[in-house]
């Protein structure tokens, strides 16, 4: 069953976007499993120590992956942040992981990492004003408990870790939460102060 499962899929590839798509094997699948959190972690950490505040978003093959970290910039005064955001583009950083793989599975894993195609920008607040000023925005911010019986569905994954006078770190799947919003609307600001530049 979980062949007939991963063929569907592929000929749905082929249809929707009309070019070749590798075939996935079960011993991709296993592949990715041992190396995904190690390429996440790589090129977007979760657990920077001096990172005021980190977000980090993605859903498996599903959804490309949103990412960014706030730091303060102790070369300036104490309302100077610096921050990094990367995104993935037109496709999953985990698809590309797979597809890459499976086209080349004698490849090492820094080598695949290398393939990737996604976005990164760095800021300052002298230069993105949207640094400060969604900080400002975050302790008025509230975070809800789901109900006991709400059981999401494959959610897209919504992971923080804060670290202020208390260090929070959480992982929601509400897209509806006051604090998911603050993020994916402070991953469009930090965006917009500059282009992206594409990596590699």
């Amino acid at each position: 069953m979980k062949t007939r499962i991963c063929c569907a899929v592929l000929a749905l590839e082929l249809t929707a976007f009309g070019q070749a798509v590798p075939v996935r094997t079960d011993a991709d699948f296993e592949w990715l499993g041992r190396y995904r959190q190690q390429v996440l972690d790589a090129l977007m950490p979760m657990h920077s120590v001096d990172a005021l505040v980190t977000y980090r978003s993605g859903k498996d093959l599903d959804a490309l992956e949103r990412y960014f970290a706030i730091r303060s910039d102790f070369a300036g005064d104490i309302d100077s942040f610096k921050g990094t955001v990367v995104v993935a583009t037109e496709r999953p950083l985990l698809k590309q992981l797979l597809d890459i793989h499976a086209k080349d599975p004698a490849a090492s894993i820094e080598s695949v990492q290398s393939r990737l195609t996604f976005k990164r920008v760095t800021l300052d607040s002298g230069s993105c004003g949207a640094l400060r000023l969604q900080l400002d925005k975050l302790p008025k911010i509230s975070i809800s408990i789901p109900a006991r019986d709400v059981i999401p569905w494959h959610p897209v994954l919504h992971r923080f870790v804060l670290n202020f006078a208390d260090r929070i770190e959480a992982t929601l799947f509400d897209e509806r939460s006051p604090l998911v919003r603050w993020a994916i609307q402070t991953t469009d600001a930090l965006l917009a102060c500059s282009p992206p530049r594409t990596s590699p």
